[in-house]
């Protein structure tokens, strides 16, 4: 589905622990977008489009085609998107602003905003990657956006569970202690990840344009790689800690329900 949040509300069927799992999996997935695109394959988005059309008009083939169909027009919203940050690289006023947010938390913040307006975590980085690729942007400010993009998609979710079940709410909550754990390990190492993605790909020169973007996709496969073998075998914990919020707050609820009843 070429998207964790959706994966998260899929989960949402009746799972028990073992979602700790399916949530770090469905991580790992959603980083195949950005590759794709710092490989340039988005510019054949229509080729896709086109196939996927006459493929699906066979019946054997209608799932396939149905799938390469949604996915060139994933890759043709990332070029849309692209395209409409042009005119904004050379606009003095932003350039501007991108360079005195040169704090990482700030730009985690950034990461989160725009990740909850676009509803996905893949729409920042693919914005992020065109600005990296003008040179707008400069490593160590790219890759806490990216973390914040991580944070910030556990809103779909989160958004998803109001008014239904309360496995719902667990695992949405599972997947931001998953995100939040995740993204402050990596503040708090954020010189070494920020080494460890710069060596993925190119030259040594941290900034250098056009190996940017393919470190900022790097950067996002890393974070839920590395969040994934390190939380892997805390999933149960996780699991306990999400339904023990989830119980606190029913009951603080029930109890609230309770008292309005009586008055």
């Amino acid at each position: 589905v070429r998207s964790s949040a959706a994966s998260d509300v899929y989960k949402r069927q009746g799972i028990n622990a073992e979602y700790g799992g399916v949530i770090l999996g469905s991580g790992i997935g959603s980083t195949l977008m950005p590759q794709l695109a710092a490989l340039n394959v988005t510019k054949y988005c229509l080729g896709f489009v086109v196939l996927g059309f006459l493929l699906s008009y066979k019946q054997s083939y209608c799932h396939i085609g149905m799938t390469i169909f949604s996915l060139g027009l994933t890759f043709f919203g990332m070029e849309v998107m692209a395209d409409a940050m042009k005119p904004v690289q050379s606009y003095e006023p932003f350039i501007e602003f991108v360079a005195s947010a040169s704090s990482p938390i700030y730009c985690v913040l950034v990461g989160i905003v725009v990740t909850v307006v676009t509803n996905s975590s893949s729409a920042t980085i693919a914005i992020l990657m065109t600005l990296g690729g003008s040179g707008v942007v400069r490593l160590r400010e790219s890759v806490c956006v990216v973390i914040g993009a991580n944070i910030g998609t556990c809103s779909t979710a989160l958004f998803a569970s109001v008014g239904r079940s309360s496995e719902s709410l667990k695992v949405a909550l599972a997947q931001l202690i998953i995100k939040l754990i995740g993204g402050i390990g990596c503040m708090f190492v954020l010189e070494g990840f920020c080494f460890l993605v710069m060596r993925s790909s190119g030259t040594t020169d941290p900034d250098d344009p056009i190996d940017l973007p393919h470190r900022i996709a790097n950067s996002h496969t890393i974070f839920n790689v590395v969040s994934a073998v390190l939380l892997l075998p805390l999933c149960s914990q996780i699991a306990g800690l999400s339904s023990l919020l989830v119980s606190r707050s029913s009951f603080h609820l029930d109890s609230t329900e309770s008292k309005t009843e009586k008055v």
